[in-house]
Protein backbone atom coordinates (compact mmCIF):
# COMPACT_ATOMS: atom_id res chain seq x y z
CA UNK A 1 0.00 0.00 0.00
CA UNK A 2 1.37 3.38 -0.99
CA UNK A 3 1.89 6.31 1.32
CA UNK A 4 -1.22 8.07 -0.02
CA UNK A 5 -3.00 11.56 1.75
CA UNK A 6 -4.55 14.21 0.75
CA UNK A 7 -3.65 18.32 0.44
CA UNK A 8 -6.67 19.29 -0.18
CA UNK A 9 -9.57 21.89 0.62
CA UNK A 10 -12.05 20.45 -1.07
CA UNK A 11 -15.46 19.17 0.38
CA UNK A 12 -16.08 16.18 -1.66
CA UNK A 13 -15.56 12.56 -0.78
CA UNK A 14 -12.05 11.94 -1.72
CA UNK A 15 -11.85 8.22 -0.97
CA UNK A 16 -12.91 7.87 -4.92
CA UNK A 17 -9.61 9.60 -5.92
CA UNK A 18 -7.16 7.31 -3.33
CA UNK A 19 -8.69 4.45 -4.40
CA UNK A 20 -8.17 5.33 -8.04
CA UNK A 21 -4.59 6.77 -7.49
CA UNK A 22 -3.68 3.63 -5.63
CA UNK A 23 -5.01 1.10 -8.34
CA UNK A 24 -2.61 3.09 -10.82
CA UNK A 25 0.25 3.37 -8.94
CA UNK A 26 0.30 -0.34 -8.17
CA UNK A 27 -0.45 -0.97 -12.01
CA UNK A 28 2.52 1.40 -12.77
CA UNK A 29 5.16 -0.23 -10.42
CA UNK A 30 4.48 -3.60 -11.32
CA UNK A 31 4.97 -3.01 -14.90
CA UNK A 32 8.00 -0.88 -14.23
CA UNK A 33 9.42 -3.03 -11.71
CA UNK A 34 10.38 -0.80 -8.34
CA UNK A 35 8.88 0.39 -5.55
CA UNK A 36 7.71 3.20 -3.75
CA UNK A 37 8.50 3.11 -0.21
CA UNK A 38 9.94 5.83 0.96
CA UNK A 39 7.65 7.81 -1.25
CA UNK A 40 4.71 10.32 -0.42
CA UNK A 41 2.13 10.48 -2.31
CA UNK A 42 -0.14 14.00 -2.07
CA UNK A 43 -3.46 13.96 -4.29
CA UNK A 44 -3.95 17.93 -4.36
CA UNK A 45 -6.05 20.15 -6.43
CA UNK A 46 -4.82 22.11 -9.00
CA UNK A 47 -4.62 25.13 -7.49
CA UNK A 48 -1.94 24.23 -5.10
CA UNK A 49 0.57 23.99 -8.49
CA UNK A 50 -0.62 27.55 -9.45
CA UNK A 51 0.53 28.51 -5.65
CA UNK A 52 4.08 26.51 -5.99
CA UNK A 53 4.65 28.17 -9.28
CA UNK A 54 4.65 32.17 -8.01
CA UNK A 55 6.85 30.87 -5.06
CA UNK A 56 9.10 29.61 -8.00
CA UNK A 57 8.61 32.62 -9.64
CA UNK A 58 9.59 35.23 -6.94
CA UNK A 59 13.25 33.08 -6.67
CA UNK A 60 14.37 33.10 -10.52
CA UNK A 61 17.68 31.85 -11.07
CA UNK A 62 17.69 28.88 -8.58
CA UNK A 63 18.05 25.75 -10.54
CA UNK A 64 15.69 23.80 -7.02
CA UNK A 65 14.00 25.93 -4.35
CA UNK A 66 12.92 23.77 -1.18
CA UNK A 67 13.51 20.45 -3.37
CA UNK A 68 11.58 21.74 -5.92
CA UNK A 69 12.14 21.24 -9.76
CA UNK A 70 11.29 24.50 -11.75
CA UNK A 71 9.10 24.77 -14.37
CA UNK A 72 10.28 25.19 -17.92
CA UNK A 73 7.52 27.14 -19.96
CA UNK A 74 8.29 23.40 -22.17
CA UNK A 75 6.69 21.45 -19.46
CA UNK A 76 4.32 24.13 -17.86
CA UNK A 77 0.76 22.59 -19.00
CA UNK A 78 1.94 18.90 -18.18
CA UNK A 79 3.19 20.24 -14.49
CA UNK A 80 -0.37 21.04 -13.62
CA UNK A 81 -1.10 17.40 -12.84
CA UNK A 82 2.17 16.51 -11.41
CA UNK A 83 4.97 17.80 -8.95
CA UNK A 84 7.52 16.05 -6.84
CA UNK A 85 9.95 17.46 -3.66
CA UNK A 86 13.21 15.83 -4.42
CA UNK A 87 13.96 16.56 -0.89
CA UNK A 88 11.37 15.08 0.81
CA UNK A 89 10.60 12.32 -1.89
CA UNK A 90 7.36 13.27 -1.99
CA UNK A 91 5.25 13.38 -5.34
CA UNK A 92 1.39 15.79 -5.53
CA UNK A 93 -0.79 14.13 -7.83
CA UNK A 94 -3.78 16.46 -9.21
CA UNK A 95 -7.24 15.65 -8.78
CA UNK A 96 -7.21 17.01 -12.63
CA UNK A 97 -5.00 13.68 -13.49
CA UNK A 98 -6.83 11.41 -11.51
CA UNK A 99 -9.56 12.50 -13.73
CA UNK A 100 -8.01 10.99 -16.93
CA UNK A 101 -7.47 8.01 -14.99
CA UNK A 102 -8.22 4.30 -17.38
CA UNK A 103 -12.12 2.69 -16.94
CA UNK A 104 -11.50 -0.25 -15.31
CA UNK A 105 -12.35 -2.02 -18.54
CA UNK A 106 -9.43 -0.66 -20.13
CA UNK A 107 -6.77 -2.53 -18.23
CA UNK A 108 -8.30 -5.83 -19.42
CA UNK A 109 -7.06 -4.61 -22.93
CA UNK A 110 -4.17 -6.42 -24.82
CA UNK A 111 -2.40 -3.28 -25.32
CA UNK A 112 -2.56 -0.54 -22.72
CA UNK A 113 -3.37 3.10 -24.27
CA UNK A 114 -1.61 6.38 -22.96
CA UNK A 115 -3.21 8.00 -20.31
CA UNK A 116 -2.31 11.37 -18.78
CA UNK A 117 -2.27 9.82 -15.34
CA UNK A 118 -0.06 6.87 -16.14
CA UNK A 119 2.47 9.23 -17.64
CA UNK A 120 2.66 11.75 -14.71
CA UNK A 121 3.13 9.22 -12.33
CA UNK A 122 5.80 7.36 -14.47
CA UNK A 123 7.65 11.16 -15.01
CA UNK A 124 7.35 11.55 -11.19
CA UNK A 125 9.04 8.83 -10.54
CA UNK A 126 11.96 9.14 -13.03
CA UNK A 127 12.67 12.57 -11.08
CA UNK A 128 12.60 11.07 -7.85
CA UNK A 129 14.93 8.34 -8.92
CA UNK A 130 17.39 10.38 -10.51
CA UNK A 131 17.09 13.35 -9.12
CA UNK A 132 17.44 15.15 -11.98
CA UNK A 133 15.37 17.29 -14.50
CA UNK A 134 13.52 17.18 -17.82
CA UNK A 135 16.46 17.73 -20.42
CA UNK A 136 18.81 15.90 -18.23
CA UNK A 137 20.11 12.41 -20.20
CA UNK A 138 20.06 10.34 -17.12
CA UNK A 139 16.53 11.30 -16.30
CA UNK A 140 15.65 11.06 -20.02
CA UNK A 141 16.92 7.74 -20.44
CA UNK A 142 15.08 6.52 -16.86
CA UNK A 143 11.71 7.84 -18.50
CA UNK A 144 11.98 7.07 -21.69
CA UNK A 145 12.95 2.74 -19.93
CA UNK A 146 9.98 3.68 -17.76
CA UNK A 147 7.92 4.45 -20.77
CA UNK A 148 8.88 1.02 -22.05
CA UNK A 149 8.41 -1.07 -19.75
CA UNK A 150 4.90 0.09 -19.26
CA UNK A 151 3.47 0.66 -22.42
CA UNK A 152 6.23 -1.94 -24.42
Amino acid sequence: MSDISFDTGAEVNLSAYKDILQRTINDVLKKIKISDDGIQWLIVEEEKFKEMDKKLNKMNGISIIDGLLPISPLFKEKCKYGRCNLKTNTIWISTAAIHTAPFPIESLLPKKRQTLLVDVILDELAHIQTRKDHGDREYDAKLASFREKYYG
